[in-house]
Order: C-alpha cells, then structure tokens, then sequence
C-alpha cells in the first residue's frame, strides 16, 4: 500500500518507474501548473540504499548504477529541510538526531573499513553536474 500525502509536514510522495532520479530541474515547473497555485514546490527528497564509501578524506559517496550517477553526501541544514510546519509558515528546525545523522554516519562507514551498504533519506539537489544528498536520516543494513 502507497502511503497518502502527508498533512502533518506538507509532503506528498511520487514513484519513479526506474532507478534513477527524478528530474529536478523540470519538476518545479511540472508541479506548478498541476497545482494551480494552491501548493508550492519545496524540493525533493529521496530515500536510496546503496554502498556508501569515504573518498578523498572524509568525504562520503553513495555508488551510482546504470541508471543513477554517483551522489555526494553532505549535512543537512535547516535551509535544506522540505518538511512545513504550517502553524509557523515555514520549514519545520531539524531534530537533533537530523542535524548529526551526517557525522553518525560517516563514522559508521569509516568503522566499517570505509565501505558500507545503507538507506539514506534526505533532500536530493544538483550542485552543477553532481547530484548532492544532504543526509536526514539513515539505517544500516
């Protein structure tokens, strides 16, 4: 069972029908003339489980397929954050676990020998031809 939009952050959810990703450039303009005004597009998030794996230092990198490049993962930040709080008028503040899910993980990875298959959940922006995942939660397989 699909789950339904979800009022309390002001969500909806889509279902690709491939692996990859959604197109994030043309989605805002998609969702506008559908919506007629009534929502507003925030952004997209993603939930992908793949190997992660530490590049270049410290930097944490979930492997691409056939279908999906490679994505960079960062920290979120509130900024980043798609869920609303509509008695506020704006994005909902991180939770604690939120705001290190980034550090906890890479930890995980690096205890892990560097390499490590996980679900990763988190807003998914393009940061020139890269695509960046800012960690909002994760688990572990």
């Amino acid at each position: 069972m699909r789950p339904v939009p979800n009022v309390e952050d002001s969500t909806g959810f889509v279902y690709l029908k491939h692996d990859g990703l959604p197109d994030i450039d043309a989605w805002p303009a998609e969702f506008a003339s559908i919506a007629n005004g009534v929502h507003r597009f925030r952004g997209v998030e993603v939930t992908l489980a793949d190997i992660l794996q530490i590049k270049q230092g410290n930097t944490l990198v979930m492997q691409g397929n056939d279908i999906r490049p490679p994505l960079l993962l960062e920290a979120i930040e509130a900024a980043d954050k798609i869920q609303w709080d509509a008695a506020k008028g704006s994005t909902k503040s991180l939770e604690p676990s939120e705001q290190d899910a980034y550090s906890r993980l890479q930890q995980k990875v690096k205890d892990a020998g560097g390499s490590l298959e996980a679900t990763v959940t988190g807003p998914v922006q393009r940061s020139g031809t890269e695509y960046v995942l800012k960690v909002r939660e994760f688990s572990v397989s």
